[in-house]
C-alpha cells in the first residue's frame, strides 16, 4: 500500500483534520459559555427556593433598618432572665461575638425600633412580626453609656482612653429587654 505524499510530508488537508486549533477553541468557548450560564441559572434558583423556605432569614440585609410606623421612645432596661445587666450589641445579632457592652438594669433610654434577627423567646412570637414578606425580631437602636465587666463580673464604665470620659456608643439591644416607660412621649415643659 503506498503512503500519500500528504501523510508522507506531513501535511493533511485541512477537511481531513478532526480536531483543528479554530474548532477546538470555539467548542471549548461554548462549552465554558454553556456551564456558565447553567451555573448560574441554578445559583439563583437554588437562592429563590431558599428564601422561599426560610422566611426568617432575610437575605436582603435590613436588620437595622427602622420598623415601619414606629418611632423612639422612652423606655426602663428590664432584663428577662432577672439579671442586674443587659447586653448591648454593635449589630442587630445573636451573635456573643457582637456583644460591645452592656446595660445596667432599671435604666431609662431612648431607643428606636429597628430590624433584627428573630430570637429565642417565650411565648415564640414575642417580638416577632413580618414586614416585607419577612419574619423579624424587634430589636432597638440606642446611643448610651454603656458598661464593661471587670474582672470580678462587676460593671464599670467604658472609658474614652484620649479623653479620661465614659465612652457613648451606638447599640443594639433585644426587644425583650425592654419594657415602654410610657405609651405617650413626654411633652416638653413650658
Amino acid at each position: 500500500m503506498p503512503i500519500s505524499p500528504e501523510y508522507k510530508y506531513g501535511q493533511i488537508p485541512e477537511r481531513r483534520r478532526t480536531n483543528s486549533g479554530r474548532r477546538f477553541v470555539l467548542r471549548a468557548g461554548a462549552a465554558a459559555t454553556f456551564l456558565t450560564l447553567a451555573a448560574g441559572t441554578f445559583t439563583y434558583s437554588f437562592i429563590r427556593a431558599y428564601d422561599r423556605e426560610n422566611p426568617n432569614v432575610p437575605s436582603h440585609g435590613h436588620f437595622g433598618e427602622g420598623i415601619i410606623n414606629e418611632f423612639s421612645k422612652a423606655y426602663v432596661t428590664d432584663p428577662m432572665d432577672g439579671g442586674s445587666s443587659i447586653e448591648v450589641r454593635g449589630k442587630p445579632s445573636l451573635s456573643n461575638k457582637d456583644i460591645i457592652g452592656y446595660l445596667k438594669a432599671k435604666n431609662i433610654i431612648t431607643a428606636e425600633p429597628v430590624l433584627g434577627p428573630v430570637y429565642p423567646s417565650y411565648p415564640e412570637s414575642l417580638g416577632k412580626f413580618e414586614q416585607g414578606g419577612y419574619a423579624y425580631g424587634h430589636w432597638y437602636k440606642v446611643t448610651t453609656v454603656v458598661y464593661q465587666k471587670d474582672k470580678e463580673g462587676n460593671l464599670v464604665p467604658k472609658m474614652d482612653p484620649k479623653l479620661g470620659i465614659q465612652k457613648t456608643e451606638t447599640g443594639y439591644i433585644q426587644g425583650t429587654e425592654l419594657k415602654v416607660l410610657a405609651d405617650n412621649p413626654p411633652t416638653p415643659s413650658k
